[in-house]
C-alpha cells in the first residue's frame, strides 16, 4: 500500500453531472453493490453513533452517516497506520502534514469545480461545526446579528446562540418545483448590525443546488448590505444529474474577499470520525482577519490518520464517489417512488444533491411530533423536523444512504405503521 508520502495526484477532473446511461448507471450502480455494501449484522457490530444510539429494536435512518464500507484508498491509509504504528508529529513531503492537505484541498476544488484556490489561504480544523463557531467569533460581535435561511442544519443554531449572536432567520419557501430563497422576506430580517449569512448549498436538509441565477442574486444581497458570507459546501460531491455545484466564492470575483468557504471529505466519504476539514479564505487579507483575532493555534489541527485519509479521498477517490453517485441515484428513486405510490400525504420536493430526504407530515395529522411518534408506534429512527427549523414538527429528514433491502424496511415502516 502507498505510503502517505506517495500519495497518487492524477485523477482526472470530474465530469459533469448528466442523465446517466441506462447501461453505465446500472454497471456502477452494481459494481458498488457487490463491493462496499455493509450487512446488518456488520452495521450492528459497528461503534458508530447511527447504529448504537438507539437500542436494537430501532431501525436508523437519521444521523449522517452511510452504510457502506470506506473507498479503497481510505481503506489503505488506515491499514498503513496500523502496520506503521506511527504517533510522532505528522510531516509529509518535509513538510507539515496540514499544508499537504492545504495542498490537496486546492487539487480538489480545480479538478472538481474548475476553482483556482491557494493552499496558502487554507486552515485545517477538526470539523466544520468548529469552524462555524470561529468564524462567527472571528467575523462578528457579540449582540451583532448571524441570518440563516431554515430550515437549516442545527448545530447552526447553537453556534449563533453560544457565541452570543442574534440569530436572524429567513425560511426558504416552496415555490411549486422546490425550495427557494424569499429574498424580500430575508431583506426584512436584517438590521444595521447583521454582519453574517451563514449559506448551506447543497442545503441540509432539504436538497436544493442553488443554480447560477439564485447565487447571482445572493450575490447581490450579500453585497447590498455588506455581509461575510459562511458558505457551508461540506455536501458539494452528492450531486445527482443535472444539476452542477457552483462555489459562492466563484460567482463573481468581488465575492471572494468575503466568503469562507467550509469543506470536508467526512460527509461523501463517510469519515467524520476521522476529523479533518478545511476552511478556506477567499483572499489573504480575510484569513488576516481572521488569525488577528483567533490565532491558528487556537485552532488546534486534525490527526495525521485525517489528514491522509482526506488527500486519499481527494486525490483518489474519485472513483468510488462516482460509483456512489449512481448507487445513491437508485436508493434516492426508491425513496421517491414508495413515497409517491404508498404515501401521497407525504409532501417531499426531489433532492438535487445529499442522501436526504426532507419529508412534510401535516397531513397524516399524527397525534405528537413525527420523529417523536415514528420513533415510538414504528421503531423507526429519523431526524425530528423541529430541530431544523421552528414549527417543523410535522416534518421530519430520512436518510437513504443505506442498502435497498434496509431502504425497503425503513420506507416501510413509515408507510404501512398504523397512525390509528
Amino acid at each position: 500500500m502507498p505510503k502517505p508520502t506517495e500519495r497518487r495526484v492524477n485523477m482526472p477532473r470530474t465530469a459533469p453531472p448528466h442523465e446517466p446511461d441506462d447501461r453505465q448507471h446500472a454497471l456502477r450502480a452494481g459494481r458498488f453493490a457487490a463491493n462496499f455494501l455493509l450487512s446488518p449484522e456488520t452495521l450492528r457490530q459497528r461503534q458508530t453513533m447511527k447504529w448504537q444510539f438507539y437500542p436494537p429494536e430501532i431501525l436508523p435512518a437519521w444521523v449522517a452517516e452511510m452504510d457502506y464500507d470506506l473507498a479503497p484508498a481510505i481503506a489503505d491509509v488506515l491499514r498503513w497506520w496500523a502496520q506503521a504504528r506511527e504517533a510522532g508529529y505528522p510531516y509529509r513531503q518535509r513538510d507539515r502534514a496540514e499544508i499537504g492537505l492545504a495542498r490537496a484541498f486546492s487539487r480538489y476544488t480545480l479538478r472538481a469545480f474548475d476553482w483556482e484556490t491557494d493552499p496558502n489561504n487554507v486552515l485545517a480544523v477538526n470539523e466544520l461545526v468548529q469552524a462555524i463557531y470561529l468564524a462567527i467569533m472571528a467575523f462578528s460581535e457579540p449582540g451583532e446579528g448571524v441570518l440563516l435561511q431554515t430550515p437549516c442544519y442545527p448545530p447552526f443554531y447553537q453556534a449563533i446562540d453560544d457565541t452570543g449572536r442574534r440569530l436572524r432567520t429567513s425560511a426558504l419557501v416552496d415555490d411549486g418545483s422546490g425550495f427557494a430563497i424569499d429574498f424580500e422576506h430575508a431583506e426584512r430580517q436584517l438590521d444595521a448590525n447583521t454582519r453574517i449569512l451563514i449559506l448551506c448549498n447543497p442545503h441540509n436538509p432539504t436538497g436544493r443546488v442553488l443554480r447560477r441565477d439564485e447565487l447571482e442574486k445572493l450575490a447581490d444581497f450579500v453585497e447590498a448590505h455588506d455581509l461575510l458570507v459562511i458558505a457551508d459546501e461540506i455536501h458539494a460531491d452528492l450531486i445527482y444529474p443535472d444539476r452542477r455545484h457552483i462555489p459562492f466564492a466563484t460567482v463573481r470575483s468581488s465575492l471572494a474577499a468575503r466568503t469562507v468557504t467550509l469543506n470536508s471529505a467526512s460527509k461523501s466519504f463517510n469519515i467524520p470520525g476521522l476529523r479533518c476539514g478545511v476552511m478556506y479564505f477567499g483572499t489573504p487579507e480575510l484569513k488576516r482577519r481572521f488569525t488577528r483575532r483567533l490565532p491558528a493555534r487556537l485552532l488546534g489541527y486534525p490527526a495525521g490518520i485525517g489528514i491522509d485519509a482526506t488527500v486519499a479521498a481527494w486525490d483518489d477517490g474519485e472513483e468510488w464517489l462516482g460509483d456512489l453517485r449512481h448507487y445513491l441515484y437508485d436508493r434516492r428513486a426508491q425513496t421517491l417512488a414508495a413515497l409517491h405510490e404508498r404515501l401521497p400525504q407525504a409532501r417531499i420536493r426531489t433532492p438535487e444533491a445529499t442522501y436526504f430526504a426532507w419529508l412534510d407530515l401535516s397531513e397524516l395529522a399524527l397525534p405528537a411530533p413525527a420523529g417523536e411518534w415514528y420513533r415510538q408506534r414504528a421503531s423507526l429512527a429519523l431526524n425530528a423536523g423541529e430541530a431544523f427549523i421552528q414549527g417543523g414538527e410535522q416534518r421530519v429528514r430520512l436518510n437513504f444512504a443505506t442498502s435497498e433491502n434496509i431502504l425497503a424496511q425503513v420506507l416501510g415502516r413509515l408507510i404501512d405503521s398504523d397512525r390509528s
